[in-house]
């Protein structure tokens, strides 16, 4: 029926595709136990099966705010040199038009990271609510 060629073949697809799942199964516990002796190690407060100590809700608002804090400097940045570049148009009306486009996806930027923080809240609020 089967040639020995077509057994070899599927025997050996399936030692591939199945040995991970052995291999992981028996490495589970051991990657589970690593985990608090690396954060112990790194210095990170864990817990006795090795979560860590902060909530993932305070540590992804901690993420969050510093991103949107640098979004917020990046805004200033543009509007002052979509400023500057008006200043010093001196009625060149193609820098006037950059300036002004600049200044204007700036503050299209701004209601977008204003809209992300209230997305953000309103998300870590339900979180923190389960």
């Amino acid at each position: 029926m089967f040639s020995k060629k077509i057994i070899i073949q599927l025997s050996a697809i399936t030692a591939v595709v199945l040995s991970p799942a052995v291999v992981l199964a028996g490495t589970f516990d051991q990657v589970m136990v690593g985990f608090k002796g690396l954060g112990t190690a790194a210095g990170f407060k864990t817990g006795e099966s090795g979560e860590p100590a902060i909530e993932f809700v305070y540590a992804f608002s901690n993420y969050i705010n510093g991103m949107l804090g640098l979004m917020g400097a990046l805004f200033f940045i543009q509007t002052a040199y979509a400023g500057y570049l008006w200043l010093t148009a001196r009625g060149n009306e193609e820098q006037v038009k950059k300036a002004k486009d600049k200044m204007i996806n700036s503050v299209i930027a701004l209601a977008i990271i204003i809209a992300a923080r209230l997305i953000v809240e309103f998300a870590l609020f339900v979180l923190g609510q389960l």
